[in-house]
């Protein structure tokens, strides 16, 4: 594996853990934002129409 990477980078560069906290980060945004944004339009629905709909 490591020839393999080193033919397609011949001069690889270590990633620190920056990216990958910044990643979990954004992504752990994304579902907050989600979730709350399905969450709000929930409590906004008046019950008895997705009862009448059921």
């Amino acid at each position: 594996m490591n020839t393999l990477i080193r033919q397609i980078y011949p001069d690889p560069q270590s990633a620190g853990p920056i990216p990958f906290v910044i990643a979990v980060f954004a992504m752990v945004i994304t579902v907050s934002i989600t979730i709350a944004s399905q969450m709000h339009r929930i409590v906004k629905e008046n019950p008895t129409t997705t009862l009448r709909n059921e």
